[in-house]
C-alpha cells in the first residue's frame, strides 16, 4: 500500500486548516492601524490596484509603498 496523506486537499480536515488560518488573517487584517488596513484591504481584498489606491486615498506613491511595506511586515511578525 501507499501512503494516505491524513489531510488531502479537499479533506474537512484541511478545510478547518484552511478556515482557521483565513479567520486568523482576518483578525490580523482587523487589527492594524486604520491608516495601514485601507490601503492592505483595498489592494489584496478588494483588488484595486497601486495607482486606484493612491488615487482614491489620495497618497503618493512612496506613501503607499511604505504602507503596503509596513502592514505586511506587521502581519507576517504576527502571523508567523
Amino acid at each position: 500500500g501507499g501512503v494516505v496523506d491524513p489531510a488531502p486537499a479537499g479533506g474537512p480536515d484541511r478545510r478547518a486548516e484552511l478556515r482557521d488560518l483565513a479567520e486568523a488573517v482576518a483578525r490580523e487584517v482587523a487589527g492594524l492601524p486604520d491608516h495601514l488596513r485601507e490601503v492592505f484591504e483595498l489592494c489584496h481584498l478588494e483588488g484595486l490596484g497601486r495607482t486606484d489606491t493612491v488615487l482614491r486615498l489620495g497618497l503618493s506613491p512612496l506613501q503607499f509603498d511604505r504602507r503596503m511595506r509596513k502592514a505586511r511586515d506587521l502581519l507576517r511578525a504576527r502571523l508567523g
